[in-house]
């Protein structure tokens, strides 16, 4: 299956770490066809990739909305490697029928979107930069947002406010976290072709509307190299900051 948090864990991997993944324990009657026809098991199958690259793989099952499933997931982390030296926060809400005008949006849905996509990154972050503090030589914490953010479309208002907000706990963690040596970044991902927007993808006039300069979609490898850079040695004098990976949509002066 192709997704920004499966290319990130096995990128991760081949460099060496040790990974915990995590999801939500979707059922099985959930998976789409072509997924149910591969014997897909969620992130079991993550965690068996990553084990084969000769590394050690924690699969959790987690609700990054519940404050004691996010500090269980952390203490399950040390317990069995010792510690947290990177966290990658890409917990998102999937498309689902919060894409409507505001004035047609369920309530329920809003909080819904607010809860995952920020309020559980929210609740990662301060626990494990708990953990990386106590630890007391630094750590990486890596957003993965979206142009969503940046780009101003109907029907997409409680996704699109999240990722906005989700930029600014960035740079907020980042002045507070700096004087611990823990580097806080993000990287905003356009469109990648996954699992999630493959009928965005297959669409023709969807993919000429969105008029990105490279023609084409990202792939969710393009996107795990980005989390590569910031989750690695080669980002330690870069903190705060926002990289959009997009294929050029946006572009800042």
């Amino acid at each position: 299956m192709s997704s920004i948090g499966h290319s990130a864990a096995v990128a991760l991997a081949r460099e060496g770490a040790n990974v915990v993944v995590t999801g939500t324990g979707r059922s099985h009657d959930s998976y789409p066809d072509n997924e149910k026809k591969a014997g897909w098991r969620d992130i079991e199958s993550v965690a068996e990739e990553v084990r084969s690259i000769g590394v050690k793989a924690l699969p959790l099952v987690s609700d990054v909305r519940d404050d004691n499933a996010v500090r269980r997931m952390i203490d399950s982390t040390v317990s069995e490697f010792g510690r947290v030296d990177i966290l990658v926060n890409n917990a998102a809400a999937a498309r689902g029928n919060d894409r409507v005008a505001i004035v047609d949006l369920e309530d329920d849905l809003w909080r819904k979107v607010v809860d995952i996509n920020l309020t559980g990154i929210y609740l990662a972050s301060k626990y494990a930069a708990i953990q990386m503090i106590k630890q007391g030589n630094g750590g990486r914490i890596v957003m993965v947002s979206s142009v969503a953010g940046r780009r101003t479309a109907p029907n997409t208002a409680a996704y699109a406010v999240t990722k906005t907000a989700l930029t600014a706990l960035n740079r907020h963690l980042a002045i507070e976290l700096a004087a611990h040596k823990i580097n806080v970044n993000c990287v905003s991902p356009g469109l990648t072709d996954t699992y999630r927007m493959e009928d965005v993808v297959a669409n023709p006039e969807a993919m000429g509307s969105l008029r990105i300069p490279m023609e084409r979609a990202g792939t969710s490898e393009e996107m795990a190299d980005a989390i590569l850079f910031f989750a690695g040695p080669r980002s330690d004098y870069v903190t705060g900051q926002n990289i959009n990976v997009d294929g050029g949509m946006v572009m800042d002066i």
